[in-house]
């Protein structure tokens, strides 16, 4: 069965050989694809769909930022978590400890 193939493949590789490679396109491709072009013609967007499009997705971000802000208020309205301010106090003495820290573990 193999053999019969094989012998099958080898003529049409003969056949292939002896005819010369054309550098003209096959006949009616021409006319194929261009039709096909045609069928496929799709009209270019106005400026407006375009802007229309620009516009949901402008309101689609304002109201996913929204709803974020109002998720974050809700679960802090004082603010706290966001605007953590510490006092100078606070700023002051946590230098001074870093450096006892510091010192005490070169100096025991």
């Amino acid at each position: 069965m193999s053999r019969k193939w094989e012998s099958h493949r080898q003529a049409l590789m003969r056949a292939a050989r002896k005819r010369g490679v054309s550098e003209q396109p096959p006949d009616g491709f021409e006319h194929r694809v261009l039709t096909r072009l045609r069928q496929l013609d799709v009209p270019v967007a106005p400026v407006w769909t375009w802007w229309d499009g620009l516009m949901r997705g402008a309101w689609v971000s304002l109201g996913l930022s929204l709803v974020v802000a109002g998720v974050v208020w809700i679960g802090d309205p004082n603010g706290t978590m966001l605007l953590h301010e510490p006092d100078l106090e606070s700023v002051l003495l946590a230098g001074l400890e870093e450096a006892e820290l510091y010192a005490s573990e070169w100096h025991p």
